[in-house]
Parts: C-alpha cells; structure tokens; sequence
C-alpha cells in the first residue's frame, strides 16, 4: 500500500482512501477530503511551491498502478 500526505493539511493516509486527487506539474496530489481539495486548486503553489515537498505527491507510475482502487472506492462512496 502506498501511503501519501495531504499537501494541505499535512495528513497522511493510504493512497486507496484519497477523497480527490489533482495533477499539477507533472505529479498526482492526493487529498483526504473535499475541503483540501478546494484550497489546493485555489492556491497550488502556497502548498507545493517550485518543487513538491517530499511525502505529498505520487509520480504518475505509482499513480497509474494505485488510481484503480481509488476510483473503485470513490464509486462506492458515491
């Protein structure tokens, strides 16, 4: 399992929970719920700057073998 911070309010998690994800920069920020979503498509650079903090994005690869289980669980939520 691959665990991941949110780039907004510093929780980390499993990459299967992520509420949201968002590409910026050529990485995959994942988040715990709506909220941190919304302020991180609001502002991005206030949370990652010129280069992502370590621990808050996912490289595409690691993105494109974990997104499957994400989408299943978001459509559950649903």
């Amino acid at each position: 399992m691959i665990r991941v911070k949110d780039p907004v309010c510093g929780r980390e998690f499993d990459l299967g929970d992520a509420h949201a994800h968002e590409d910026y920069r050529g990485w995959a920020y994942f988040f715990c719920c709506g909220q941190c979503h919304g302020c991180f498509v609001a502002h991005p650079d206030r949370y990652v700057g010129e280069k992502p903090r370590m621990g808050t994005g996912v490289s595409p690869q690691a993105e494109r073998r974990e997104a499957p289980r994400a989408r299943q669980r978001e459509s559950r939520r649903g």
